[in-house]
């Protein structure tokens, strides 16, 4: 059975250099955020093949500009 997953939404924290560091709604208000955009490549904070760090992934997502556009997640 074939699952589609809606887009996450990823609302922007700020940027770090080329960077631009996001949070899902289970960071939102937080101080820390669970993406980031580099070069182009999403990547989230989770352990992998050498710890702790952002890893690529390939899921659907939007970047939203506010906490009220996070407010409803389709899943």
């Amino acid at each position: 059975m074939l699952y589609i997953m809606a887009a996450i939404k990823l609302l922007k924290a700020g940027m770090t250099g080329e960077v631009t560091r996001l949070q899902s709604q289970l960071c939102v208000g937080r101080g820390i955020c669970d993406f980031i955009l580099e070069d182009g490549k999403l990547k989230n904070w989770k352990y992998g093949k050498n710890g702790t760090g952002f890893y690529e992934v390939d899921i659907p997502y939007v970047i939203v500009e506010s906490k009220e556009e996070m407010e409803k997640q389709e899943l």
